[in-house]
């Protein structure tokens, strides 16, 4: 304290205000900073894992959904569903032991190629054979394909 009792009171005040604004800096700068930082990043890593554990949630639901109709659903009514959905017109199913000969009569050629990948994606089926013939209408074709179900 014989430091400051030296200084005149005008330089006492400067010397300790100045002394209060450096640690108040340096309390900032050490602590009060990083800590913000490591909270951030802490908010971060918590809003991906709320979103991994959401989509995690998701594919469990999907994939115990996807995996019923596979396993109870005849293939002749999974394909008739599923083009139904598809606005694919199916004028013909015949039966020949695991497989099923369908016949595709005036179907968009978009829409058909999308229902043969969602015959695989999601139905549990997969064409092993197909045959298209375009028609005189842009876009529209009529297809003979034989359709199995996956193992």
């Amino acid at each position: 304290m014989s430091a400051l009792s030296a200084l005149n009171p005008r330089e006492r005040v400067m010397v300790i205000g100045g002394g209060l604004i450096l640690a108040a800096l340096v309390l900032w700068r050490f602590a009060w900073a990083p800590m913000q930082e490591e909270r951030a990043a802490l908010e971060a890593d918590l809003t991906r894992y709320v979103m991994l554990a959401q989509v995690a949630d998701d594919v469990s639901v999907t994939a115990r959904a996807g995996a019923e109709p596979r396993a109870t659903i005849p293939l002749t009514q999974r394909v008739t569903r599923s083009a139904g959905e598809a606005g694919v017109p199916l004028s013909r199913l015949d039966p020949d032991g695991a497989r099923l000969r369908v016949v595709v009569e005036r179907a968009r050629f978009d829409d058909l190629l999308a229902w043969i990948g969602t015959l695989e994606g999601r139905e549990g089926a997969k064409a092993v054979a197909l045959d298209v013939e375009r028609l005189t209408e842009p876009g529209v074709v009529t297809a003979r394909l034989t359709v199995e179900a996956l193992q």
